[in-house]
């Protein structure tokens, strides 16, 4: 269970990190447990570091570690933290990473709702409905992770309004989504005009993930990198812009994720 202190900075900064959850010899059990299932995920072949690897649900139909989405230690803090009711994701993934992670936020801000929150297409249910209902990640990273080889990076605080929805040109997707759906160009570029003063340099943020309104580069964005060694237990609000920069080709997270039970505009699914 959390302390008070642990649940306040949860909600205050939008994460909390565990230290030592799970013991040396419990770590040493899911990872043999973690690198089987992604080798059979392979079909036996060796990782080749070309493209990110991701497993849902690696850890079902394997008895020695099919308890983690049910761990009473996981579940403790999250209904601390959302409440009774809370939901279990259905697709939790096992990663194996190949390189930088851009900025984003998992729900909350996404290209195709530009106008974030007050967005009428999510409003009306027809668009990222739930983006803005509080839910939480659980990361367990199985390599040690420091602010220069892809720990996670945060922006405290990010995972609420109004500051949330200020970020919006720093998430990573922008482009391919611009692409995709021709109605999201033009009113990204509007909003770069009403930031910048100006049009200039906004066609570059619908065709290069690294440009901003900000003027910096991803990896100098303010921000606070959570460093972790096997065993601790990253908990933050997926609303939270993150990253990660420097890893190592084949570092190794997986995550459970969980949704509260409230919905927005006066419904749910």
């Amino acid at each position: 269970m959390l302390t008070i202190q642990q649940k306040a900075h949860f909600e205050a900064f939008g994460f909390i990190a565990v230290r030592q959850l799970f013991s040396p010899a419990e770590v040493d059990i899911i990872t043999r447990e973690f690198d089987a299932a992604m080798l059979e995920d392979r079909g036996g072949k060796p990782f080749d570091g070309k493209e990110r690897q991701e497993f849902y649900n690696w850890y079902g139909g394997r008895p020695a570690v099919q308890y983690l989405p049910s761990d009473k230690r996981v579940l403790g803090p999250i209904e601390q933290l959302l409440g009774p009711g809370y939901e279990k994701g259905k697709n939790n993934d096992g990663k194996l990473y190949i390189g930088d992670t851009g900025w984003h936020a998992d729900t909350g801000w996404s290209p195709d709702i530009p106008d974030g929150e007050n967005d009428s297409e999510r409003i009306a249910g027809r668009r990222a409905r739930h983006h803005y209902i509080p839910s939480i990640k659980v990361a367990f990273y199985l390599d040690p992770v420091s602010g220069e080889t892809g720990a996670l990076r945060v922006i405290p605080g990010a995972h609420r309004n109004p500051y949330h929805d200020r970020l919006w040109s720093l998430h990573n997707a922008i482009p391919r989504v611009a692409a995709s759906m021709e109605d999201t160009g033009p009113r990204l570029l509007k909003m770069w005009e009403r930031d910048t003063g100006s049009p200039e340099g906004g066609e570059q943020l619908l065709s290069d993930p690294k440009v901003n309104h900000f003027g910096v580069e991803p990896s100098d964005v303010p921000s606070y990198p959570i460093e972790s060694e096997p065993g601790d237990v990253l908990f933050f609000s997926h609303q939270m812009w993150h990253s990660s920069f420097g890893g190592k080709v084949g570092r190794r997270m997986f995550t459970l994720n969980f949704w509260s039970s409230q919905t927005d505009n006066g419904g749910g699914e």
